[in-house]
């Protein structure tokens, strides 16, 4: 781009073509717009006009059938009367217009004369012809395009008022095929792709130029009928009912409801703008082209000279020399020139500066190697590990490093000019003086640590032990000698150190607990302690003698020399195996053999280092856990318990082989994954919070919840897990154990509905025997209603107790909760309170009190009991209070040790008649009662004492107890 960078000469001549060429190409554009908008405003007025001459041919064509019709409506045959010459007259008439229909009606729609039909000849369809009310107010009227249900074409109809006497007589009309117009339309000879058509006031479509077929009878596009609503006459752009984009005009004549409207295709208005168009830019690119030329031709005559500039530019730039061709351009020759002198120029400096660069590479070369040189010394001097001294043949230091400075503890300006002998301790100076004037005599080199021990002497007088190591050197000064000093206080504590690690070493071998022992690479012994003598029986000399395959097991000897040649060969560094020994009395011992290879620097094998534990009691002690565990494995195998262990400090967990075939997995999966995909969601959460609670409380645990094969099948299983502790309290595993218990919830399940079923059966079976005997009750009480005060009344009133006692019984049972028991209290309550109803006790003034303990029985008993009471009562209110006597009755249910129970019935009326001996008593009601206490194993006693006291007293016993004393109320 022009404005990013640098441009060309060519994109500059380019710019200004455009310039120049662009404002022309624009000016001559908005010419053929401005051409376009007067073409297109001409084209609007010829069309327009075009539309108004073919409406002024259909109307012409229009009027033509109105004043046909109009002259017969002046017939003087029509004016008086004779129809017949009328019908003749119109046929005659309809010369004129072929597949014309005329036909005259009255007021009432009723055709009167059709052309179709005969004189006289009523049409087929037998229907009146309708007319429209405006015709008899007076009015022309033409209809909108229709097709009779007898017609096959499109037509419509022209319908005039017959004035007689000063009034509308008679509708006078004129029905033409709508193909009349589409003639009208052909014969304007419109131009090719122009569609015509004429339109109704309703909008709807009367012929048609193209596609008739497809758009007569049907609606004219919705923007054309808008407009044709607010104006006569005008013209829209927009789309025909095919989809042509057009200019369609239309007019509508005066005084006729139709409107012709034409559509001229957008494409003859703008062809000739396009062409107008495509010469103007055809034109303006031929301009630019031969501009472009132009400029490309110029511009490279002056780029050719400016190009040739180029590499003589760059050969100055880099030194090398360069020629010139001949230029075009003057300027061009101008810069060739300076070129010229400034390569002159530069050569001059060039050799210059190579001379002088020369001569300084030189010496910096000389001082570089001067200062690596005295760099490399001084830090071989100054970085040695241990302290250097050079001391000249007079025993002066001319030199002194760091290493020496900390090892003496005097700064090196005070090392410096020091006699040597100054460093060694006061007693040894004078040897060392001496030894120092015959080395310098006959100089040599002297290894570190060679000789005897020497000592130094620090600046605190503080002696220490160093090794020195002499090196004599020739230098301007004379001989020299280096020397080289290091303290040996850490080398002779090493030594020591080593020399008592050894004595330790061979005290714990000797001592050691369990045999232990050096052995050759070859399998000979080298060293063996105490305890190994004593686990093989053999003396240490005796077992020194020998060798590792001579005490080995036959059976185990392979195996161990493998293992031996395996570490040999560097496979690994140590081993450990059980094998046997023979001992000396020759019975063989198992040992663990734990062994270690030792090698020297280049990995040669020196030594093994071998520990031999005796382990016969620790295996028999494993052989006999061995049968333990597999006696175990079959009794959790044959209960069908799945046992698993929890890490707590890891979080490792282990399954048996039945924990995985109890949750439907394989021995591979992981359980914690297992675990969480089996267990179902509402379980999981809740088993979770109870094995962390336990995990952190170290509590037993025993919980149920139900998993999910991956084929869809529930189980329900049980868990029980223990947590472990080391003596110090910490939590180490937990322990656990699974079980399938799928099928014993099924059996309770099964269990619990049998049971539920039966105790609706034996409800059911309380409720209807109570209805049945209420039935007996009821009937007995209807009974009584037809019977005479009497035995026999009173003989049915009993009976009717009796069995209302008997009901009530099997009403407390299907309302008690076990349906098995009734609870006496509420029982013996209700009886009381039915037999004083019925006996009319509070009208009688008798007043009735009942009490028990709650005891509970089953129907054995309550039922005797019941009937007993009844017979008491019955007897008391019937017979114990005469002639409106007034008084009280006392019911009392006692429960006594060893689940003895006693009923009495005391009351204070008129007593027993005297004489009475209830053993040879003759009335049902006391022979009933004693056959109930027979049945009960229990005794009855009636007295009479202030009134009259009955006690009936038995005891529970066997299936009568009905465990009675549990059922106590506390």
């Amino acid at each position: 781009m022009l404005w990013k960078g640098c441009s060309t000469l060519r994109q500059w001549f380019a710019l200004l073509v455009l310039a120049c060429v662009l404002p022309a190409c624009a000016v001559t554009l908005l010419l053929v717009i401005s051409s376009y908008q007067r073409e297109r405003e001409r084209f609007e007025q010829i069309t327009t006009q075009t539309a108004h001459a073919l409406m002024l041919a259909v109307n012409h064509d229009l009027y033509g059938i109105q004043n046909s019709l109009q002259a017969l409506a002046t017939s003087t045959q029509l004016a008086s009367g004779h129809m017949r010459e009328f019908d003749a007259q119109t046929r005659d008439a309809l010369r004129a217009w072929p597949g014309a229909r005329i036909s005259l009606a009255n007021a009432h729609g009723e055709r009167l004369i059709d052309t179709d039909f005969p004189y006289g000849r009523k049409p087929d369809d037998a229907m009146p012809a309708a007319q429209p009310e405006a015709v008899f107010a007076g009015a022309v009227t033409i209809s909108s395009l229709q097709q009779p249900p007898q017609a096959r074409r499109m037509q419509f109809t022209v319908t005039v008022p017959v004035h007689l006497g000063g009034a509308v007589a008679y509708a006078l009309s004129m029905t033409l095929p709508a193909q009349r117009i589409d003639s009208i339309l052909k014969q304007q000879q419109l131009p090719a792709g122009w569609p015509a058509a004429v339109i109704d006031g309703e909008g709807i479509i009367l012929a048609r130029s193209m596609q008739a077929e497809n758009f007569v009878g049907g609606l004219a596009t919705p923007e054309l009928l808008r407009r044709m609503r607010h104006l006569d006459e005008g013209s829209l752009a927009t789309s025909t009912l095919e989809g042509i984009a057009a200019l369609i005009a239309y007019s509508r004549g005066p005084g006729s409801p139709w409107t012709v409207a034409i559509g001229a295709p957008r494409t003859a208005l703008t062809a000739a703008l396009w062409r107008s168009i495509a010469w103007t830019v055809l034109g303006s690119v031929l301009l630019l082209a031969c501009c472009l030329m132009l400029v490309r031709v110029v511009a490279e005559h002056i780029t050719r000279s400016i190009r040739a500039l180029a590499a003589p530019a760059m050969a100055l730039g880099y030194g090398e020399a360069f020629s010139l061709p001949p230029l075009p351009l003057h300027e061009a020759e101008n810069v060739a020139g300076a070129l010229r002198k400034a390569a002159q120029l530069l050569q001059q400096r060039t050799e210059q500066r190579d001379s002088a660069e020369r001569r300084k590479a030189e010496l910096i070369e000389v001082q570089s190697r001067l200062e690596a040189s005295e760099a490399l010394l001084r830090a071989i001097f100054e970085e040695a590990p241990d302290g250097l001294l050079l001391v000249a043949p007079d025993g002066r230091i001319l030199r002194a490093n760091e290493q020496a400075s900390m090892l003496f503890g005097r700064s090196r300006a005070d090392l410096v000019g020091m006699a040597v002998e100054e460093l060694v301790p006061r007693e040894a100076r004078e040897r060392h003086c001496q030894l120092c004037a015959g080395y310098f005599d006959a100089p040599t080199r002297r290894s570190m640590g060679s000789g005897r021990q020497l000592h130094a002497q620090r600046a605190d007088g503080s002696a220490f032990p160093v090794d020195i190591m002499l090196s004599p050197l020739r230098a301007a000064q004379g001989r020299l000698v280096i020397v080289t000093i290091r303290d040996a206080s850490e080398r002779l504590r090493n030594e020591s150190a080593l020399r008592d690690s050894e004595s330790r070493f061979r005290s714990m071998l000797e001592y050691a607990p369990i045999g232990m022992s050096v052995v050759s690479p070859e399998g000979r012994f080298l060293i063996v302690n105490r305890a190994l003598c004593e686990l093989l029986g053999f003396d240490a000399d005796e077992l020194l003698q020998k060798n590792i395959r001579d005490i080995t097991h036959p059976d185990d000897l392979a195996h161990d020399l493998a293992l031996s040649r395996q570490m040999m060969e560097g496979s690994s560094h140590a081993s450990q195996l059980e094998k046997r020994y023979i001992r000396k009395d020759g019975a063989s011992v198992h040992v663990l053999l734990t062994r270690s290879l030792l090698c020297d620097d280049a990995g040669k094998p020196l030594y093994f280092i071998a520990q031999i534990e005796d382990i016969s009691e620790s295996r028999r002690a494993r052989e006999r856990l061995t049968a333990l565990n597999r006696r175990l494995a079959l009794a959790t195998q044959a209960g069908g318990i799945a046992v698993w262990e929890l890490d707590l400090q890891g979080g490792a967990i282990w399954w048996d082989e039945r924990m995985f075939a109890l949750y439907g997995a394989s021995d591979g999966d992981d359980p914690h994954a297992v675990w969480e995909s089996r267990v179902l969601p509402q379980d999981r959460e809740r088993v979770a919070r109870e094995f962390d609670e336990a995990r952190t409380g170290l509590v037993a645990v025993s919980t149920e919840f139900t998993i999910r094969w991956p084929d869809g099948r529930q189980r329900i299983l049980r868990a029980d897990a223990m947590p472990t502790r080391d003596d110090a309290g910490r939590p180490l595993t937990m322990t656990g154990i699974n079980w399938d218990i799928t099928e014993t919830r099924q059996r309770e399940a099964a269990l619990s509905a049998a049971l539920q079923e039966k105790d609706t059966l034996l409800r059911e079976l309380y409720h209807r025997v109570k209805n049945n005997l209420q039935v007996i009750s009821s009937l007995f009480s209807l009974q009584l209603r037809t019977l005479p005060d009497g035995e026999a009344r009173l003989a049915l009133q009993e009976s009717a107790d009796r069995v209302r006692a008997m009901a009530l019984v099997h009403e407390k049972l299907y309302q008690s909760k076990n349906l098995s028991s009734i609870a006496l209290d509420d029982y013996i309550g209700d009886l009381c309170h039915q037999l004083g109803n019925a006996a009319g006790a509070a009208e009688r003034g008798i007043a009735l009190e009942a009490s028990a303990q709650p005891v509970e029985v089953g129907l054995q008993v309550a039922v005797p009991l019941g009937l007993v009471l009844n017979e008491l009562l019955a007897n008391s209110l019937r017979h114990g209070f005469p002639e409106g006597r007034r008084g009280h009755i006392a019911v009392h249910l006692a429960c006594g040790a060893d689940h003895a129970l006693s009923l009495t019935v005391t009351d204070d009326g008129v007593g027993l008649p005297p004489g009475m001996n209830i053993a040879t008593s003759r009335t049902l009601g006391l022979k009933l009662v004693q056959a109930l206490a027979s049945q009960l194993d229990g005794s009855f006693s009636l007295e009479s004492r202030d009134g009259t006291v009955a006690r009936l007293q038995f005891r529970l016993v066997g299936e009568k107890r009905q465990d009675a004393a549990s059922r106590l109320a506390a």
